[in-house]
Formats: C-alpha cells, sequence, structure tokens
C-alpha cells in the first residue's frame, strides 16, 4: 500500500525523506513547536518568548520606580520579559505608568503587574503576597495573574510622594537598590526625660519583610547641669535595640554619641528613625541626625 498523501510532482512521502525545503517557509527568529496553553494541533512558529515560556522559565527583567508625584513606573530593566500567569510577556518599550487615582491616602498598596486584552497593566492592591507553586514568583494571594513588582505609599492629594523630607516611599520588587533616607538634623531639642524618649530627626522609610534595614543614629549634646547625658536609635518612636544605647557618661558641651543596627521589619508598613534621649538630672540639648539603608 502506497504511502501517503502524494509529494508534489507525483510519488509519495516515504519516512526520512521530507527535507527542509519541502516544508513552508517560517518567519525569521522563529522555531517549530507549539505554543504553551494552545492544546493538541499543528505545529506553529513559535517566537522567542513562547519558547521561553515553554522552558518554564520565571521572568523579572524590570524595576518599578518613582517617575514623579503621580507616576510610578515599570521599566524593563537587564531585558524585557516578566513572568505573568506562567507565561514571560514583554514589556513594553515605554514602560507601564500608574498613577495614585482614587488610592487610599496613608496607604501602602503592593503593586502588581497583569495582562488585559493583551495590554500589560499595573494594579495597586492591599493583597499580600503569596508564592506561585509553578514558578516561585510571587503573585496576589486571590489572583495568581497578577505578579508582583512592588510597593508605594500614597500620601494626601493623593501623590505618590510622602509629603515630609527624607522619606523612602516606593519599593522594586525586582532589581533592588540600595536606596538612604535620613531624617532632619537636630537643632537643640531639648528634654529632661530620665526615660528614654524620641527627641526627633524622623527618616521615613517602607521596606521588604525579606531584607535587613541597616538604620544609625549620630550627633552630639550638651548639659546644663552635672548630670549624664544619653541616647540612642530609635526606630518607631522606641528603641531598637538594646545593645545599641550609646550611654554619654559624663555632662558637659559637645558631647558626642553614635549607634547603628540592623534588622528585619514589617513589610507595607511606614517606618522612622528617631534619636532616643534621656538623662539622670537636668536637661540635656540634643543635636544631629538618624536615617536608614533599604533596598527596593
Amino acid at each position: 500500500m502506497p504511502y501517503f498523501p502524494p509529494a508534489p510532482g507525483g510519488g509519495v512521502l516515504l519516512p526520512n525523506t521530507i527535507t527542509d525545503d519541502i516544508l513552508a517557509d517560517m518567519p525569521a527568529g522563529t522555531v517549530k513547536g507549539r505554543a504553551l496553553g494552545t492544546g493538541t494541533g499543528d505545529p506553529q512558529n513559535l517566537t522567542s518568548t513562547q519558547l521561553l515560556a515553554l522552558a518554564g522559565i520565571p521572568f523579572g527583567q524590570c524595576r518599578l520606580a518613582l517617575v514623579s508625584t503621580t507616576i510610578l513606573r515599570l521599566s524593563r530593566q537587564d531585558g524585557c520579559l516578566l513572568t505573568i500567569d506562567n507565561v514571560p510577556q514583554v514589556i513594553p518599550a515605554a514602560g507601564v505608568d500608574l498613577a495614585p487615582t482614587g488610592l487610599g491616602v496613608g496607604t501602602v498598596y503592593y503593586i502588581y503587574a497583569m495582562m488585559s486584552l493583551g495590554v500589560m497593566v499595573l494594579s495597586p492592591s492591599t493583597s499580600v503576597p503569596v508564592v506561585d507553586p509553578r514558578n516561585g514568583l510571587k503573585v496576589a494571594t486571590s489572583n495568581a495573574a497578577a505578579t508582583l513588582v512592588g510597593m508605594a505609599r500614597v500620601d494626601s492629594g493623593p501623590l505618590w510622594h510622602y509629603s515630609q523630607s527624607g522619606v523612602i516611599g516606593t519599593l522594586s520588587y525586582f532589581n533592588r537598590r540600595n536606596l538612604v533616607t535620613s531624617g532632619p538634623a537636630l537643632g537643640g531639642v531639648a528634654t529632661s526625660s530620665t526615660t528614654p524618649v524620641s527627641v526627633g530627626s524622623n527618616g521615613y522609610f517602607i521596606c521588604w519583610g525579606d531584607e535587613a534595614v541597616l538604620a544609625y543614629a549620630s550627633g552630639y549634646c550638651n548639659s546644663n547641669g552635672i548630670a549624664n547625658n544619653n541616647a540612642a536609635l530609635g526606630i518607631d518612636g522606641a528603641g531598637f535595640a538594646l545593645g545599641q544605647a550609646m550611654y554619654i557618661p559624663t555632662a558637659g558641651a559637645n558631647v558626642t554619641y553614635a549607634a547603628s543596627g540592623s534588622g528585619f521589619m514589617s513589610e507595607a508598613v511606614l517606618h522612622f528613625t528617631c534619636v532616643m534621649a534621656w538623662v539622670s538630672g537636668g536637661t540635656g540639648n540634643y543635636y544631629g541626625t538618624t536615617g536608614a539603608m533599604v533596598r527596593g
């Protein structure tokens, strides 16, 4: 019985006799295969993106950053692919923007990337991210088609900036960098408290829960009496760590202090550094500043 169908020009097609020139022409930069999610069917000419989807490699070649008080932008970084719903998608060359329109003032939002009618969009949500078991990426709790790309806090306006200076209010989940904030300098804040109290120099920041925060405090103090002065690095109005208190054992002018510490802190919360101060008697006047470095 002859093989079928007949070959062009007559005859039959036999196994191992179909040459490349008999196949239909293919677009440049494609390979033969079957795209993920298309079911069983004829071979297709796969693009590089479709081929990567078959390989199951998760991509986060992007970075979320603040462009202005009204624009967050997801841009390409070290590539152009972002895996969404377990499929690599091409990030637009111009990036993807998000405005704070209609968002709650004082709220920290997780920023997710999604596909809507074939177009990549950003979506703010308070939904806590979870790990997608298909690829290990972070996605929204109730929507695996929303890939986590960052975090941002909304201020009055609404605006993406926080109104005070020295604020880190936007973080990228992918391609993180060192970001530094510092509070305004203390100009001689007086206290006669004999227990630790915050005297200011607040530097505000949000942080990822999987990255340690590095914080510091430094400056000097003057005493108007013979009592001892004390200073420590504070976080959110309380001591950062017991071992970071820097005791100033003598009264007098321009007595210096310095403290630093690092540790993991709550995610999606606005934190602040501060100088904690107290005296054993009399009044102390404190000068200096605090700050923090976070990754995002």
